[in-house]
């Protein structure tokens, strides 16, 4: 299961998904790279240390040479026949640049809109908007009302005095006359890089970069069953129940819930994973749009705080955006009740386990 990516998946099922598997870094049919590189829309990455002060975290990572994020975010309002311009063809070649439509839904039947940074502009649209558009697009997997058109925005036949070039200009200008609200993610490694953003999009943008909290709390930390070793307490990972309440416990830990429940409570069901011990632990969280290289770069450091520090265990839990129009490896992507397109990787040193939670219409599998 940890190998590729491939398998069968049910279009049909109306329930939310959460696929577990247990490798190790060092497995050459890994694919936790792929699982990190594939994912494109990240509104948020949290890492959780237990057992280690915000300070001690902070001065670990100095040692590990982390490197904060570099990614700057705006927001953008225009016609999407902006995005053949030469301007933008020139960002896509020289750095990552990704965008995702703002206050767009997609199970309201709204045109969701996201651009990936290898030039791929992904178009969801309902179908009035879908057949005045006029371009060739597909029928969703998920509903009969939305069509998907796929634009590679770096295909040699997409520039200006090609014939495919007019036809999708045409289309987005006379034919899908409506702007769209763009939040918009750039990174190229360098503050003089904002000079060509600004030359594509307008030299009144207002730059931001992502939100980072770091605090630490005394929470209750379950006790893993790392090699699942009969006769020693803590949870199994080989067992199904087990590790969902790791899944549950990690949660909890990241909300700062009240486990003090119990099962006939009618307010709160919710307990302390058993067994568990009370740790301080730290919580370094980014949101706003959080780009793949930097979720690699968390995934990094998580492997090499698990390796020095005797935490039970590092996690890393990234949440993408529940509307956009696609997730892992541009599948497609929905929203009914939920859209989950989110993962975790509890990290061991070596060995992890991965949880990848799945909304109801989400065409990905493991």
């Amino acid at each position: 299961m940890a190998g590729s990516y491939g398998g069968n998946i049910c279009l049909d099922s109306q329930k939310a998904r959460l696929v577990k598997v247990r490798s190790n870094f060092e497995n050459p049919k890994s694919n936790h790279d792929r699982i990190v590189s594939d994912h494109h829309f990240n509104h948020a990455a949290e890492i959780i240390v237990p057992g280690l002060t915000s300070e001690e975290t902070k001065q670990l990572l100095v040692q590990q040479n982390f490197q904060e994020p570099t990614d700057k975010i705006f927001t953008w309002t225009g016609n999407l026949s902006h995005f053949l311009s030469d301007e933008i063809r020139s960002l896509l070649s020289k750095g990552r640049l990704q965008a995702i439509s703002l206050n767009t839904e997609l199970d309201r039947g709204d045109n969701v809109i996201a651009l990936v940074h290898t030039g791929l502009l992904v178009l969801s649209l309902n179908k009035h908007t879908y057949e005045a558009l006029g371009l060739e697009g597909k029928s969703s997997k998920f509903d009969k009302q939305r069509f998907l058109v796929h634009i590679n925005l770096l295909d040699p036949s997409v520039k200006p005095g090609q014939k495919k070039y007019d036809r999708i200009k045409w289309c987005l200008t006379d034919r899908l006359e409506m702007d769209f609200k763009l939040l918009l993610s750039w990174d190229c490694g360098g503050s003089e890089d904002m000079t060509l953003v600004q030359k594509a999009f307008g030299s009144d943008l207002i730059i931001s970069e992502n939100d980072m909290s770091l605090e630490q709390r005394v929470v209750h930390a379950p006790v893993i069953n790392v090699k699942d070793a009969s006769g020693e307490d803590g949870l199994l990972l080989s067992d199904e129940a087990d590790a969902e309440i790791l899944y549950e416990a990690l949660g909890a830990m990241s909300c700062d819930l009240d486990m003090k429940g119990s099962p006939d409570d009618y307010v709160n069901t919710m307990t302390y994973p058993e067994p568990s011990f009370e740790l301080t632990t730290t919580f370094l969280r980014y949101k706003g749009f959080v780009s793949p290289q930097f979720v690699a770069n968390l995934l990094l450091a998580v492997r090499n705080v698990a390796k020095s520090v005797k935490a039970p265990f590092v996690a890393l839990s990234v949440w993408g955006f529940q509307d956009t129009p696609i997730s892992w490896n541009d599948r497609e992507h929905g929203f009914l009740l939920s859209g989950e397109n989110h993962f975790t990787y509890v990290v061991f040193g070596d060995p992890y386990m991965l949880y990848v939670a799945l909304g109801p219409r989400d065409e990905f599998s493991l």
